[in-house]
Order: C-alpha cells, then structure tokens, then sequence
C-alpha cells in the first residue's frame, strides 16, 4: 500500500534542499542559471505535492465509501441471519470444545441455538498442555490408576482422550475437575448427554503450541468411535491453521468461525452439508449454497 507519509516527507526534504541550494547559488557570480533551474524544479515539486495532496484526499473518500457500505452489509447480514438458519438445527444435540488457548466462541454458541439446537457444554483450553507441576502429575497420575514415574509427555497425550470421553459419556469426570482447578480449562454445560456432533474450535497463536496431535487428533478418534460427527474449525485470524490437519481426517472446516459466514457455514454443514467453507486458500466456497435453497417441506418427505 502506498504510504503518502513518506513521499511528503520526501517532497518537503527536496524543498529544504533546494531552498538552501537557491540562497548559496544567489551568492555566487555567473549561477543565475543554476538558480532558474532550481526554481523549475520547485514549480514542478510544488505541482506534485498537489497532486499527491489531491490523490489522498481522494484515497480517502474512496475508504470512507467503501467502509460505509461494508457497515450496511454487515447490518444486513446480522438481520436476516435468524431467519436463514432458524430451526435447521432442530433437536440437535451438539458440543463445542475450543482447543486454541484464546478466542470468543460466544457467537458460536449463539449461532447455534439461533438455529434450533442445544448446545449441551462448552469446553475451553486455557493454559498449555505441558504440566511442570509435580504434584499436580502426581495427582492426575493417581486418578488415571497410574504407578510407577510419572511422564509429562504420557500425561499431555492422553488429554485429549480425556477430554473426549468426559464430554461424551461424563467418565474420567475428576481428571477434567483437576484440570479446571489447576487452569487448564474452563467448562459449562453438562456432560455425559448423549450428542449429536461436536465443534472443535482449534489453530494456535504459535507454531510450537500446534496440540493438534495431541489433544484435536485423540479426540476426533474417540467421538467418531461414538458415532458423534466433528467440525473442524478455526479464526480466521489463527497464524497456525489447523485446518489442512482436519481436512487430512476426513472433517468439514470452517476456516472463519467467528464472522456470521463462518458461523452460516456452521449451521449449514451440520445439516450433512459437507465440505470447506471459509476465506482461506484450504477452503472450496464461503458456504454450502445448495443448502440455503433446500425445500424445508422436502425434506420431510
């Protein structure tokens, strides 16, 4: 993007220059001409200055045009958002875990009761897998019918088998309470009601906390062994995707779930509308269109 800070800044250097250039010229015997030149040259900076002036003003008006629009659309959005999912989701019984440390999936779960469905828990990751406490090891070591050393390794990748099985079937119910006290999650909801589906909400701010082997991949295996179906799905802010690791397991994403399309996607493939949706380059569309225009009385038949 052209940053017009810099080229002023540049423009009024040259002036400084020349206007120093103009008086030392002055001074000297036989520099006339070299003070003609001078001046041009500052006719024609000034003309360009004008111009960039001009070109900003212009830039800006453009900004304030397009943001105003995108204000309505967005209005827009929001208001027939209800209506183009309400009741697609009738009688669903559906989970979200959230597996990236930080994100609001508020609207997530509101979009989903919007449309008809009961959303039975919400689990959230809040701190990193890696357990440096040695008690707290000990403990959890203890509850899982452990003997013998306890490995932090070991212990990290049997949380997502955990946590899978909590929110599926309610057993293993005081690991997750010791991991609530110690901080490494946060819950609502009740656990043990059968489901339906679950969302995972995954990516990560860096690179090195990548859980998807960790914690996403045990449970994706343990609620499909269930008969539950998965979403996979990110922020569309996420700097490591887990995308392209959802997809290689066979699972619908939605690469944008914060955002009314992302959450529209949502609903949508939870009607068996499979496949990629979202902004990204791993996605195939923003939505599944061919559901928006499904006969409601259609498929009661």
């Amino acid at each position: 993007m052209l940053d017009y800070r810099y080229h002023i800044s540049s423009i009024i250097a040259v002036f400084l220059a020349l206007g120093l250039g103009i008086f030392v010229g002055s001074t000297l015997d036989g520099e006339h001409v070299l003070v003609r030149e001078q001046q041009q040259m500052i006719i024609q900076l000034e003309q360009e200055f004008r111009g960039l002036r001009e070109q900003v003003r212009s830039t800006r008006q453009e900004a304030d045009y397009y943001r105003e629009w995108v204000g309505r659309y967005q209005q827009f959005v929001q208001s027939i958002f209800p209506r183009l999912v309400d009741g697609k989701l009738s009688g669903k019984r559906i989970a979200v875990v959230r597996t990236v440390m930080a994100g609001d999936v508020g609207d997530v779960v509101g979009a989903l009761k919007l449309a008809g469905a009961s959303v039975e828990s919400v689990t959230l990751l809040t701190g990193p897998l890696n357990l440096p406490d040695q008690a707290v090891m000990a403990d959890l070591a203890g509850l899982l019918g452990w003997t013998g050393p306890v490995n932090p390794g070991q212990l990290a990748a049997q949380l997502g088998s955990i946590l899978a099985e909590v929110v599926h079937s309610a057993d293993a119910r005081p690991v997750v309470d010791l991991l609530i006290d110690v901080g490494l999650i946060k819950v609502s909801g009740r656990y043990g009601v059968p489901l339906d589906a679950v969302v995972l909400v995954g990516g990560s701010s860096i690179e090195r906390e990548n859980y998807f082997r960790l914690l996403d991949l045990p449970m994706i295996r343990r609620f499909r062994e269930a008969g539950i179906e998965v979403i996979g799905s990110e922020f569309s802010t996420s700097p490591c995707s887990y995308i392209k690791y959802y997809q290689a397991h066979q699972l619908s994403t939605i690469d944008n779930i914060e955002t009314i399309l992302g959450q529209t996607a949502l609903v949508l493939a939870l009607t068996g509308q499979q496949g990629h949706f979202g902004i990204k380059n791993t996605a195939q569309s923003i939505l599944p269109l061919e559901a928006l225009w499904e006969d409601p009385s259609q498929e009661k038949r």
